[in-house]
């Protein structure tokens, strides 16, 4: 009987930095014309994206919904 342990790490080819990703999150909210752009509040730490603000229940349906999920 043998044992075998593989120790695998995969790397990204590049890491994203916050600001890129803040960049890239904020565009996608830009693009959407049903998101009021003075109402939310977006920050990017340690590869998070963190949206603050008040919405319309409609909106935060939206906005919540795993079709509207992305990894950056």
């Amino acid at each position: 009987m043998a044992s075998v342990a593989n120790q695998i790490q995969v790397k990204p080819l590049f890491e994203k930095t916050d600001t890129a990703i803040a960049s890239a999150a904020l565009d996608a909210l830009q693009a959407r014309v049903d998101v009021p752009d003075d109402k939310i509040k977006l920050a990017a730490k340690d590869g998070w994206i963190t949206l603050e603000g008040n919405v319309d229940w409609y909106l935060r349906m939206v906005l919540n919904s795993p079709l509207n999920t992305c990894q950056v």
